[in-house]
């Protein structure tokens, strides 16, 4: 009897809200932390470690996942892998084209874009709201992307929201995206060899673009 309360008391302490948690994926590849009420739910896809969905789901569709892809920046000191990422993804072009090959958006407007430090590494931005229209509906989403480079891994870091209640999640957004670490020891390091800048471009491309696009569905709750 009293194993079968204790079991379920240490059920319910994992299922239940914090009030400000940390979240991982199964492989502790990064962590981040989310203020108190945010929910990881299920991922559709193997590139997707993490989703967390907003106290405010309901009403904002307020989400943020994380992906994570390999990239062929192995065997490079993370200076380097700085500079080469910076000439492949820092521009206003390859965002565009990140949001262009999104099926769902009819327009998007790239509002800001750049890099930033984040503990001895740069992290490339981006803020962008777009207009879809689901079932003759016309919506506007807005969305945040991070880009976290290191040596074998990229990670990004989405989160989407309706934009015409954006403010309601902006703070929450600004907190989980300073708070993601990416866990330096488990990523792939493998022996250095020549890196294709368009073929960074090009997979990085292709995992952020999935990235946003899931973000997207899951916050017009089609996925």
């Amino acid at each position: 009897m009293h194993r079968s309360i204790s079991t379920a008391l240490f059920v319910f302490a994992l299922a239940a809200p914090v009030a400000a948690g940390e979240f991982s994926d199964a492989e502790r590849r990064f962590r981040l932390t989310a203020p108190g009420g945010w929910v990881q739910e299920a991922s559709p896809d193997k590139m997707i470690g993490l989703i967390i969905a907003s106290p405010r789901n309901a009403t904002t569709g307020g989400n943020c996942l994380v992906g994570v892809s390999a990239n062929e920046l192995g065997g490079r000191t993370q200076a380097e892998v700085d500079e080469l990422a910076a000439g492949a993804v820092n521009n206003e072009a390859f965002w565009k084209s990140v949001m262009a090959g999104i099926s769902l958006y009819k327009s998007s407007t790239i509002e800001k874009w750049g890099a930033r430090d984040q503990d001895g590494r740069k992290v490339f931005f981006m803020k962008a709201t777009s207009t879809a229209e689901l079932n003759g509906v016309s919506i506007t989403l807005t969305q945040l992307q991070d880009l976290h480079p290191v040596p074998g891994t990229t990670y990004s870091v989405t989160c989407s929201v309706f934009a015409p209640v954006f403010e309601a999640e902006a703070k929450d957004f600004d907190t989980i995206m300073a708070s993601f670490r990416p866990s330096l020891g488990l990523t792939v390091s493998w022996m250095r060899g020549q890196v294709n800048p368009a073929r960074v471009r090009g997979a990085t491309g292709y995992a952020t673009r999935n990235a946003a696009a899931i973000g997207a569905l899951r916050t017009a709750r089609r996925r």
